[in-house]
């Protein structure tokens, strides 16, 4: 506690900040005694002042409602910040209206610490009140103090700030490719506190996932790390850099920043829980050696990231002018580059009409899907130039 009033000061220790029953009643609008303690305020118990407390005494002849208005200035009269009768952080304005009792009574004021924190200024500090009456809040007494000093480094404000920014990927599974993007984010606590970290992650105006981590963290440098699934990542298609929208909160207080990561390729990630990882490729299969093939086979490779079975759907077309057919497979991915591939029967195909115009390359569909028809991931594949006429259109 730091005293430093004007006229009568109590002296430090004392249960009450004035003792009332030794003065003299005033006059009948409230006013100020002129007793007068400010203190720093830690809510938390880690060494850091929420608010600056200042303590003004008033007499009032009867119980009333009144504004009470204080501003916090610096030595060369700068504007620090407006006092008020509640203290809480979250508040958006101070509260300035308080009901007095009959008599003398103490009425505690606190000033944002932060504020105090981010001016830079150390104090002794000013403090202007006012005393506003009546639906005009007719201002009835003004009084002027100066607190005891301070430093400003002694005051709160966010808990944290950030160092340093780098990112990398994370693969620690047996297959190729990353599982995670991993921000790394060294934070400075100025003292001890819980610190909840934020992140979203966009490539673009395309959102492609969010991290979030609380710790408690004592006072230092630390190292927090976010981790951002990669198959988002390798869906989307789109290269690195990436934007990283950081968010850090210490329950009192949030700041933010725009982090851009490293140059990254989407096909560095894992994609779906099964994705294509291979070259694709298309044959055209004659069995009976007839010089008419009956089937177009297009293979591929697919990879899993959790094993299981899974539907392999081809659609094939010539685009903006004939769809030709569609087909499906079921079929077990268990291990690492498993072959997958789709058959297309030439009976099965719409190539009994003008065939000459359907002569060329077609273009196949691939995706892939879980059993319950879950989309993973689908990619495009244009054949070799096909001849309808060649194909044997007899059904099996």
């Amino acid at each position: 506690m730091k005293p430093a009033g004007e006229d009568e000061t109590p002296a430090p220790g004392t249960e009450q900040l004035c003792a009332s029953k030794d003065r003299q009643q005033g006059p009948e609008t409230p006013y100020f005694t002129g007793i007068v303690r400010d203190q720093g305020y830690d809510t938390d118990g880690n060494g850091l002042y929420e608010y600056l407390m200042v303590a003004v005494e008033i007499c009032a002849s009867e119980a009333t409602s009144v504004g009470l208005v204080s501003t916090l200035e610096s030595e060369d009269e700068r504007l620090i910040g407006l006092g008020s009768v509640v203290p809480d952080i979250a508040r958006q304005s101070p509260g300035m209206h308080t009901d007095l009792e009959e008599g003398w009574q103490v009425i505690p004021i606190y000033f944002n610490g932060a504020a105090i924190r981010s001016s830079g200024a150390n104090g002794p500090y000013s403090v202007g009140f006012q005393l506003l009456v009546g639906e005009n809040s007719d201002v009835t007494h003004t009084m002027n103090y100066m607190t005891g000093p301070y430093q400003a480094v002694e005051f709160q404000g966010l808990l944290a700030s950030v160092a340093e920014i780098h990112d990398t990927g994370i693969d620690r599974d047996e297959w190729p490719g990353y599982e995670f993007l991993q921000v790394d984010v060294e934070i400075e606590m100025l003292a001890k506190g819980t610190l909840e970290l934020t992140g979203q992650l966009f490539a673009g105006e395309t959102f492609l996932g969010d991290a979030r981590r609380t710790d408690g963290l004592a006072a230092g440098i630390h190292s927090l790390s976010l981790e951002f699934p990669g198959q988002p990542i390798a869906i989307s298609g789109q290269e690195g850099p990436y934007t990283v929208y950081l968010t850090w909160a210490d329950g009192n207080y949030t700041d933010n920043i725009e982090y851009r990561t490293s140059s990254l390729d989407p096909n560095s990630f894992q994609n779906a829980d099964a994705f294509f990882c291979g070259e694709t490729e298309d044959r055209l299969l004659d069995e009976d050696r007839d010089g008419l093939w009956e089937e177009l086979a297009v293979s591929t490779i697919v990879c899993p990231v959790i094993p299981g079975v899974y539907t392999l759907h081809g659609i094939l077309e010539i685009p903006d002018r004939a769809f030709l057919g569609a087909k499906e497979v079921t079929f077990p991915i268990m291990v690492h580059r498993t072959p997958a591939e789709v058959r297309f029967a030439a009976g099965d195909l719409n190539l009994r009409e003008n065939q000459g115009e359907l002569a060329g390359s077609w273009r196949v569909t691939l995706a892939l899907t879980t059993l319950d028809g879950v989309d993973l991931v689908g990619i495009e594949h244009w054949t070799q130039p096909i001849n309808p006429e060649q194909a044997d259109l007899e059904l099996p």
